[in-house]
């Protein structure tokens, strides 16, 4: 269930750290079988693919999604989509990124380009600053020269329905947003270079 810095193969002290921890708690703290069987199963992918990709391998359990081409997710999001830009979209797909294969390369480049379409008619301001960092070795789809993402894609608009959630609100100053289950800690990431532009 905890990894070991053997079976790792780079130094992440504080993961070991916390995950000895663990081994000393009370049985109702523990996590629950489903996530020690998704911690074992991204411990193998990092100890396979390293955690400088982490990314391409272990993200898509929480936040980045290979999905079919006939999924709602899919359907919905090329109904918004003018016929101009779905073709253009679809020129851009072809292309095979490592660790990934065809299949999920093409889904990845599909759904990541039809959400920042969809995401900067929303929100011009924030993608026109906004641009996915390359830790953990993101998959590498540009627009216009800047590295783009399904994730950061939906971290944009789940800033915007937050933000419209508070709009009237008093003290909207001194607001503090914490994300349980923080996974990569993105999330403040995003959102501060949102607040800051």
């Amino acid at each position: 269930m905890y990894p070991s810095k053997e079976r790792i193969g780079c130094n992440l002290d504080e993961l070991f750290e916390m995950s000895n921890e663990m081994k000393n708690v009370r049985n109702e703290i523990l996590p629950s079988k489903y996530w020690e069987y998704l911690n074992k199963t991204i411990e193998d992918k990092i100890n396979l693919y390293g955690f400088e990709n982490f990314k391409r391998t272990y993200a898509a359990h929480y936040f980045t999604f290979y999905l079919s081409p006939f999924s709602d997710q899919i359907n919905n999001l090329s109904s918004d989509l003018p016929l101009t830009v779905k073709i253009k979209l679809l020129s851009k797909i072809f292309k095979k990124h490592s660790i990934l294969g065809w299949k999920k390369s093409l889904s990845y480049n599909m759904l990541t380009r039809m959400l920042w379409e969809y995401v900067k008619r929303q929100e011009p301001d924030l993608t026109e600053k906004l641009e996915e960092p390359l830790v953990g070795n993101p998959p590498r789809v540009y627009d216009h020269g800047k590295l783009i993402s399904e994730d950061l894609a939906n971290s944009i608009l789940e800033y915007r329905s937050i933000t419209r959630g508070l709009q009237g609100q008093s003290q909207v100053d001194n607001l503090v947003i914490s994300e349980l289950g923080g996974d990569m800690g993105e999330q403040l990431m995003y959102f501060s270079g949102c607040i800051r532009t």
